[in-house]
């Protein structure tokens, strides 16, 4: 169902297979159900949280077991699915998932930008113009290497994949050009 959406989607056998597996637990989303074989949603959860694991975690269960639910909700699950579930329950829950998995990046780097230095900010703001590694040299009077340093630091420091992204962080702060030097 989630494949034919669009979704790529991994399986496991078991919830201790998942954690066991040589891939990275902090992209993405996990549909767990509170009772597997092995470790159940609940033990997954936490060794999610145990690593430090960013994945959005939505809990599925068919016994309707009250309080499992709230632990799980309250360890930040993201929602919660009673099967037999209908499709459109699992991708809203999914979309929801991405949308504050997206939120919180924008936060974060919206965050991490109000820590910039004048040399920093100087770059990003001619970054933000479009301009060139060489053009923003030139203007600032530096080497172009100085400038590609910068650019780099800026996006580590940001945690920004992309330029749109901390586009999105500085519209999120409030202001649609970063603050000038």
């Amino acid at each position: 169902m989630l494949r034919a959406a669009g979704y790529r989607v991994r399986s496991f056998a078991s919830g201790q297979a998942f954690l066991s597996a040589p891939t990275r637990l902090d992209d993405g989303c996990i549909l767990l159900d509170l009772h597997m074989p092995d470790l159940g949603g609940l033990d997954v959860q936490q060794g999610l949280r145990d690593r430090s694991s960013e994945m959005a975690v939505i809990i599925a269960t068919g016994d309707g077991d009250l309080g499992a639910v709230v632990q799980a909700m309250n360890n930040g699950a993201v929602g919660f699915l009673e099967q037999p579930y209908a499709k459109a329950q699992l991708i809203g829950l999914l979309e929801r998932a991405r949308k504050e998995r997206l939120g919180e990046e924008v936060r974060v780097a919206a965050a991490r930008l109000a820590g910039l230095n004048d040399a920093e900010r100087a770059v990003l703001n001619r970054m933000m113009q479009g301009s060139t590694n060489a053009a923003i040299a030139d203007r600032l009077g530096v080497r172009t290497r100085t400038v590609e340093i910068h650019r780099a630091w800026l996006m580590q420091v940001t945690g920004a994949s992309t330029l749109s992204m901390i586009r999105v962080g500085i519209v999120a702060r409030g202001s649609a050009d970063p603050p000038q030097p």
